[in-house]
């Protein structure tokens, strides 16, 4: 009936975790720990597995929480509406913000659950900034311009180093050992964050988001998504075994957000440029850092 409450659904909450991008971060933490030492000899260590198993699920629930408490402040700050979010479950009224909550404070507790099994100290402490961040990321992040994508990259690049920690024994060896995939998977999602902002500023600018394409425009927030591709490419080419071949996919990245920088100078619709740098950033950038790892 009108005004009754929608039904707490699992499945509505599970859809607000896009578990399309699970599985992704599962195989980054897979990628960091063969590319520590360029191996799957640590398949065969029971202890090691079972750490970086713990650390799989950790990422897994970090990315999962991270959907869900940022659709929930989204919509609880009325960032998120029916005009520029009516596929979102909130908006939707398919599941109430307390059931969200709810859910959060279950997945929270299972995190800090898992955390405590974790052996090394520095490990513990990287995961559970990362979840801090994104916890705080809405609220406290996402409104101020450029900080958002920084930490968006951050997180997501040391899922890498997660894995390789494990095989390395420690922090420091592990992030030293896949650092160039690092820097590109960093640079390469902040690029793609931002260019993603450009497809989104009419509705950001409505919400009063100040957000680069917001403060800058279209051409000069997709010329400055060109900044950390470049610095990526320059931090990798130090470290990586084919710094030639790892740079490629990502200067094809930079061509491709140039172009739709100059269809937005021009005036015109760049809506499929813009779509074609945004389409194409992932699967360029996962090239650049499977050769860097190489």
């Amino acid at each position: 009936s009108a005004g009754a409450s929608p039904p707490k659904t699992p499945r509505h909450i599970f859809k607000m975790t896009r578990p399309r991008t699970l599985p992704p971060s599962m195989v980054l933490v897979a990628l960091g720990a063969w590319g520590a030492e360029h191996s799957w000899a640590f398949l065969r260590d029971a202890v090691i597995m079972q750490q970086l198993g713990l650390v799989t699920v950790l990422v897994v629930l970090t990315t999962a929480t991270s959907m869900l408490i940022n659709d929930y402040w989204d919509f609880k700050l009325q960032v998120d509406s029916e005009e520029n979010s009516e596929e979102k479950v909130l908006v939707a009224r398919k599941v109430t913000p307390d059931a969200v909550k709810g859910a959060l404070k279950w997945l929270y507790a299972l995190h800090l659950g898992l955390l405590l099994l974790i052996n090394q100290q520095s490990l513990r402490v990287c995961i559970y900034l990362n979840t801090m961040a994104t916890f705080l990321y809405t609220r406290h992040f996402k409104p101020v311009p450029g900080v958002k994508n920084l930490l968006c990259a951050g997180v997501i690049a040391t899922t890498v180093a997660t894995g390789a920690t494990v095989v390395k024994g420690g922090l420091a060896p592990g992030v030293s050992a896949v650092w160039p995939a690092m820097a590109i998977l960093g640079g390469g999602i902040m690029h793609r964050e931002i260019a993603m902002d450009v497809t989104d500023a009419e509705g950001d600018r409505r919400a009063g988001l100040r957000t680069l394409p917001v403060m800058f425009g279209s051409t000069g927030a997709l010329l400055v998504s060109c900044v950390p591709v470049l610095v990526a490419i320059g931090a990798s080419a130090c470290r990586s075994a084919h710094p030639l071949a790892s740079s490629v996919p990502l200067l094809v990245m930079v061509a491709l957000a140039l172009k739709a920088a100059h269809a937005a100078r021009r005036g015109g619709d760049a809506t499929n440029e813009i779509a074609t740098a945004v389409e194409y950033a992932f699967p360029l950038l996962f090239v650049g850092m499977l050769l860097a790892l190489i």
